[in-house]
């Protein structure tokens, strides 16, 4: 609430500050009653809210395979799988539930397919080399493994496993529909990817951070806690800004992060609209640097390269960003 100035009461600007308070306390009134009829109506729900009515249409009779096999028999399976790196699951044999969940899916969908006499499309976000041949931290094709297991269970039926997004554009989504669970997905490979030290990777946005404010001008530098780590705005064009810390990292770790980087870069730049894009490599030390171009950055296109800006630096021991050119 405004405090009171006597003083002030002969202003008309004064006045019309007052009246706007008091409408504003009239909304926030009506807003907080639509708040509690809100809650009151949720109370009230018995199974009948808009979640569990699409669940009713999705879980039908019809639409449920169960699985023939007993809980013993997946038990014993799960163990020979796990044993000799049989897929899928084995990779989170080290998982509570020694990865039961992955075999449960895939006894289940050769069920259907057998049971049903159906080809098989799985969507599943699920890329793990335990389900798929993978290389510079791409997946290629369903394991051989696999695809045997599903012809001769099947009697010679096709699989495919595709990602949402692949889906929706074979099925004609729009492509802004296509475009944004694309940058879900990239966010969803990223999970895991942390720095070693996260005090190091910290370090390197905050000494980033600094270095913009002071070669950016007036522009607008806004700072986020997802991809990418900052966005420069003016009048005329918008910027993305991610940073990639280097520290404690294998060649062929960084080789893949740098990638994951500029193709989660393209996606994100058009879908919002952004007019270019940085990519910034802080190193651990000068000779990196040059260690880093030579054998890591020569391996992208010029293509690659011409959409996303790489930039190289290091922080000095004064905690500020160097850009080396």
């Amino acid at each position: 609430m405004m405090p009171q100035y006597p003083l002030l009461e002969s202003l008309a600007e004064y006045k019309e500050a007052l009246e706007f308070e008091k409408q504003i306390q009239e909304q926030q009134k009506k807003y907080s009653k639509k708040i509690d009829e809100i809650l009151e109506r949720i109370r009230q729900w018995r199974w009948d809210d808009p979640v569990s009515a699409v669940y009713k249409e999705l879980f039908k009779p019809e639409f449920i395979q169960e699985l023939s096999i007993s809980q013993d028999e997946i038990v014993k399976d799960l163990e020979r799988r796990n044993k000799h790196s049989i897929p899928p699951g084995f990779k989170d044999k080290k998982k509570d539930d020694y990865g039961v969940g992955d075999l449960i899916i895939w006894k289940t969908i050769l069920e259907v397919a057998k049971t049903r006499n159906r080809d098989i499309v799985f969507v599943s976000g699920d890329e793990k080399n335990d389900w798929f041949y993978r290389s510079d931290s791409q997946s290629l094709y369903p394991r051989f493994e696999l695809i045997t297991e599903f012809k001769n269970h099947t009697d010679d039926k096709t699989l495919h496993i595709i990602k949402l997004s692949k889906l929706l554009d074979l099925l004609g989504a729009a492509e802004e529909a296509v475009s944004e669970v694309q940058i879900k997905e990239l966010e969803m490979d990223l999970d895991g990817d942390v720095f070693p030290l996260v005090l190091e990777g910290s370090q390197a946005e905050d000494a980033v951070f600094e270095w913009l404010r002071e070669t950016e001008g007036d522009k607008l530098i806004v700072r986020s806690s997802r991809f990418p780590d900052f966005l420069i705005e003016d009048d005329d064009s918008r910027e993305g800004v991610e940073v990639l810390s280097t520290a404690n990292m294998s060649r062929f770790k960084v080789k893949d992060r740098i990638r994951e980087r500029m193709k989660k870069a393209r996606v994100v730049m058009k879908i919002k609209k952004m007019d270019r894009f940085r990519l910034v490599i802080v190193a651990p030390t000068y000779a990196s640097v040059d260690n880093l171009r030579r054998r890591i950055i020569e391996d992208l296109d010029e293509s690659e390269t011409a959409i996303v800006q790489v930039v190289y630096g290091v922080v000095t021991d004064k905690g500020r960003f160097a850009k080396v050119v």
